[in-house]
């Protein structure tokens, strides 16, 4: 039997989009969620990558340093690393350790791929609320 797939790449031209298909973002989703994404990265050079986090109620601190780290490794590699669709507690752990500063954080996928296409520099997240 296959394992089931806790993170998935949706295909799209203008980014990479991974999606996290489960509330909680422990260490088996962490580790697949580097995988996945580190694949698809490799495979587009310079291509966004947008991390759909809709569906995460509950991100640890290993969670935390994964995003940490993967986006350090994407920016060096030439992309954009922009998280998607946060909801309302996960947003406010962004906030009170301050790594809303460090990502570029939207309210959806729409939003980001829009920002995107506008062509708006990295600069830290969106002003709206991202709750869900």
């Amino acid at each position: 039997m296959s394992e089931k797939q806790r993170v998935v790449i949706q295909p799209h031209e203008e980014a990479i989009i991974g999606v996290i298909c489960e509330p909680r973002f422990d260490d088996i989703i962490v580790d697949q969620m580097q995988a996945e994404i580190s694949v698809a990265a490799a495979k587009r050079s310079a291509a966004p990558v947008i991390l759909d986090m809709s569906k995460v109620d509950y991100v640890p601190s290993i969670g935390l340093g994964a995003l940490v780290g993967l986006s350090r490794r994407l920016r060096q590699d030439g992309h954009r690393f922009l998280l998607a669709g946060l909801q309302a507690q996960v947003r406010t752990l962004f906030t009170i350790t301050r790594l809303d500063k460090l990502f570029e954080i939207r309210s959806n996928v729409d939003d980001a791929l829009a920002h995107l296409k506008a062509g708006d520099p990295g600069t830290g997240s969106d002003s709206g609320s991202n709750a869900q």
